[in-house]
């Protein structure tokens, strides 16, 4: 959970809500394609964007991070394709990863992304990841907003500080729609699971 929102794959401030807003409006304005998608990710990374000056606190320990973005994944999938390994094993154990790059340049930028695509990011200096059940999240000193953008599973939406992000124990249920059966040729129902030949 992000303060009272559930996600299931993955959380993010800073720069990559921005990346979702502007790869919609590109493709609402271009159409929907894997080409406009990418463009329009490059556009944002490598633009103009303000850091996100954050201070984090977990199990005691509390540490002060200027970002570009702070993604939170809930995903051993995600860990494994941008080569993220031991966060890949703390997912599989039920904590949640955090992934955070410095601040670089633009050419700095657009190589964590080439890391990341080639699913070589854990080896990048500038990239500060760890893995948690429980994250607090404030503004710094010099950062007063009291709102903030949050991407949640693809969807952007704004929340108050600080940002709590924690683990949900126990296991979600989930509903799983029952097939209706198919009717017979003879107008009659076939049994539930039956297949007409």
């Amino acid at each position: 959970m992000v303060n009272d929102r559930i996600f299931l794959v993955n959380a993010s401030v800073g720069l990559y809500p921005q990346l979702l807003e502007a790869r919609e409006h590109d493709k609402r304005q271009y159409g929907r394609s894997r080409v406009v998608a990418i463009l329009s990710a490059l556009k944002t990374a490598l633009g103009r964007h303000r850091p996100l000056r954050i201070e984090l606190e977990t199990e005691g320990h509390t540490r002060k991070l200027r970002t570009a973005t702070l993604f939170v994944g809930n995903n051993r999938l995600q860990m494994e394709q941008v080569g993220m390994e031991p966060l890949t094993e703390a997912v599989e154990e039920g904590e949640l990863a955090a992934i955070a790059p410095r601040v670089v340049g633009k050419f700095g930028m657009l190589g964590l992304l080439v890391r990341g695509a080639l699913g070589r990011l854990g080896d990048a200096e500038n990239v500060v990841a760890f893995s948690f059940k429980r994250l607090r999240v404030r503004h710094a000193a010099l950062s007063p907003r009291r709102r903030i953008k949050v991407a949640t599973d693809g969807e952007v939406t704004r929340m108050d500080m600080p940002l709590e992000f924690r683990v949900v124990e126990g296991r979600l249920r989930l509903l799983k729609p029952v097939p209706v059966p198919e009717a017979a040729p003879d107008g009659e129902r076939a049994p539930a699971g039956a297949r007409l030949a």
